[in-house]
């Protein structure tokens, strides 16, 4: 048998598992298109019934520390979808997600153009001298300020004629696993409620402060 056959025959081989790979690689893809596609379906045609429903389940199992690997695998897409979203809409709460669940940070620096311009900021900042807070906001006043902090303080202090502004939080995601500390958030015309201690299921990180 010549090298040049057994090299035809080893190329047919190959080619016939590098065929058959493709195929179940397509299958697969079209099995999860249609899963995922009819789930989302599903959650509209509940008006986000179905997603919240699933959503307290996962949180009743982590109550007694029997969440699954599909809820993992479901939190995991969650959080990365948060992520991906935020990073443009609300990228200073991404920031502190992706720390919280990836990083070994004790503290954080937020940019602060945002905060600096933000109206209800400024207007907390009002006649302020010294400290003030905690100082909780609702999603309906700022959004993207309420994601990123809620319970703040701000602190003033006088460098001569100048005013130097801090606002910081100790940013921690409650583990009491017997009352859901909710939050808000938008599937497209939908509001959904998670609670924050789902994200301990999922989180790479030690500590729980930040």
């Amino acid at each position: 048998m010549s090298a040049t056959y057994i090299n035809k025959l080893k190329v047919n081989f190959f080619m016939k598992i590098k065929s058959k790979v493709v195929k179940v690689s397509i299958l697969i893809a079209l099995i999860f298109s249609v899963v995922a596609g009819s789930f989302i379906a599903a959650v509209f045609i509940t008006k986000g019934k179905l997603l919240q429903d699933y959503i307290d389940s996962i949180m009743k199992r982590q109550r007694y520390s029997s969440v699954t690997a599909i809820d993992k695998l479901f939190l995991r897409a969650a959080y990365e979808g948060m992520i991906l979203y935020g990073t443009f809409a609300y990228p200073e709460a991404t920031v502190i997600l992706k720390e919280y669940l990836y990083g070994s940070a004790d503290t954080i620096q937020l940019p602060s153009l945002y905060f600096s311009r933000a109206p209800f900021i400024r207007e907390k900042l009002e006649g302020l001298k010294g400290d003030k807070g905690p100082i909780y906001i609702r999603l309906r006043e700022d959004r993207r300020i309420a994601y990123a902090v809620n319970g703040f303080f701000l602190r003033v202090t006088e460098d001569g004629e100048k005013k130097k502004v801090r606002l910081y939080q100790d940013i921690v995601f409650n583990t009491n696993y017997k009352q859901a500390i909710n939050t808000g958030f938008y599937f497209f015309s939908l509001r959904i409620r998670l609670p924050d201690q789902l994200i301990h299921t999922v989180k790479k990180r030690k500590n729980n402060h930040l």
